[in-house]
Formats: structure tokens, C-alpha cells, sequence
């Protein structure tokens, strides 16, 4: 199967399957500090509003596929990267905020740009190479398009709605809990 990719693209894919490899382990060492593992992170986004905007906008992803006919997107994809994002968006959007205000770990930050990676592309790429047995034709013009959902997902999940204004939780939670 690497025999059609060039060795650019496997490069490419053997860096990400290192940075993917460095930020597991870095999760499995410090998985109680961050908050992505916390009954408090789940809580916050498993809300019905929450879960009401994942379904419409994954039936919004699922819907329109057998009419687009693109070849880097399918039923399958519809499914998986819209729930990846769900599930770490949030948190990552968070740890980008706490970052810019240099108040998050590099170790943090390193495995929520990881996430982005992983979620926004880089699992598409790999899904498409098993599926096809070749490397996605438009991969790079892929990564900024899945980044920039990720990110805009992950600030929609994170707005909280209080006394008729929305705020990002991750502002409040910033106010509240400064390192």
C-alpha cells in the first residue's frame, strides 16, 4: 500500500504518527490533569442543547454525501469526524484560550493541537488510505478546511447562554480558575 505514496507524503504521515504516539503517551502520564478526562467535562458537553447541535450538524454532514460524490467524503467520515470533534473540540478550544493567556502546560497544548490535527484530517487521511489503498489526492488542501471546523465547533459547543447573553465557558472558567 506505501509503495503508491511518495515518500514526502510518508514522512508526512510518519511525523503525524509520531506526534500521535508522543501526545497518547502524554495523555496516558497526565490524563487526570486535563480536563478532557474529568466527569465535569463530560457533563458540560453532554447537555441537550449540545447534543441537539451535534445531530443536526451531523445530519447536515450525512445528508447532502450521495449527492456531492467527492471522493474524500463518505457516509463513514460524516460520522466519525463530526463525533471526534464533539468529543474533544470543546476541551481544545479551551486549552488554545488558556494557551494564548499562557496559562496552559505545553504538554496540554501539544496534545489539544494533536486533537485538532487528528480530528480536523488527519483521521480522514488514514481512513481514506485503508479504504482506497492510496493517499487521499487532496490531502492538504483538506487540513486547513478540517482545522477550521474543529475550531468553530469547538467555540460553538463552548458557548454557554446566562441571564440571555452568551459567554464561552472556557472565558468564565478562566475568570474563575486563573493558574
Amino acid at each position: 500500500m506505501l509503495q503508491q505514496v511518495p515518500l514526502a507524503l510518508q514522512t508526512y504521515m510518519l511525523v503525524y504518527a509520531l506526534f500521535m504516539l508522543a501526545a497518547g503517551l502524554l495523555i496516558i502520564k497526565n490524563y487526570t490533569r486535563y480536563q478532557l478526562f474529568t466527569p465535569d467535562y463530560w457533563r458540560f458537553i453532554f447537555t441537550p442543547v449540545k447534543i441537539a447541535i451535534y445531530i443536526a450538524g451531523t445530519l447536515a454532514l450525512l445528508l447532502p454525501v450521495n449527492y456531492l460524490n467527492l471522493h474524500s467524503w463518505d457516509h463513514t467520515i460524516a460520522l466519525f469526524q463530526p463525533f471526534f470533534t464533539y468529543l474533544t473540540a470543546p476541551w481544545a478550544v479551551a486549552v488554545f484560550y488558556r494557551t494564548y493567556k499562557r496559562r496552559s502546560p505545553w504538554d496540554e497544548t501539544f496534545v489539544a493541537c494533536i486533537l485538532l490535527f487528528f480530528c480536523g484530517s488527519w483521521s480522514v487521511e488514514i481512513y481514506l488510505l485503508f479504504r482506497d489503498g492510496f493517499y487521499m489526492p487532496d490531502w492538504l488542501f483538506n487540513i486547513p478546511i478540517g482545522i477550521t471546523c474543529y475550531v468553530a465547533a469547538g467555540l460553538v459547543w463552548n458557548i454557554q447562554w446566562r441571564n440571555s447573553q452568551g459567554r464561552y465557558a472556557f472565558i468564565d472558567n478562566d475568570e474563575k480558575h486563573p493558574r
